[in-house]
């Protein structure tokens, strides 16, 4: 008896420190030339913990999370601003009123 507690007492130990571990995080980054039709700025990812979508073009970029955006109903990101998305999972969508402008995007996921 003595040596199954000693056992279930290894195997909790075990579970805890791994439930307790440090997850390691990757970043993935780069740039999407947004047009004026609904353009995917990054697809939807279940392991992202958040997200940074910078405009780097001239004009706006209306962001929304999937292709109805529009530059009527999405949100507005001016140029040289960044719009932060903690704990959100599915797509960016982007769009601009004429032309193409660059977004740039950085993405936390464990």
């Amino acid at each position: 008896m003595k040596r199954r507690i000693i056992g279930l007492s290894l195997i909790f130990l075990f579970i805890t420190a791994i439930a307790g571990a440090e997850v390691a995080r990757t970043l993935n980054y780069g740039q999407v030339s947004v047009a004026n039709t609904a353009t995917v700025i990054l697809a939807a990812n279940i392991r992202r913990t958040s997200i940074l979508v910078k405009n780097d073009g001239s004009a706006d970029i209306y962001v929304g999370g999937d292709s109805s955006v529009t530059t009527s109903n999405g949100l507005i990101i001016s140029p040289g601003e960044g719009v932060s998305f903690p704990e959100y999972y599915g797509a960016i969508h982007g769009i601009v009123a004429s032309g193409a402008e660059t977004a740039s995007y950085l993405e936390e996921s464990n």
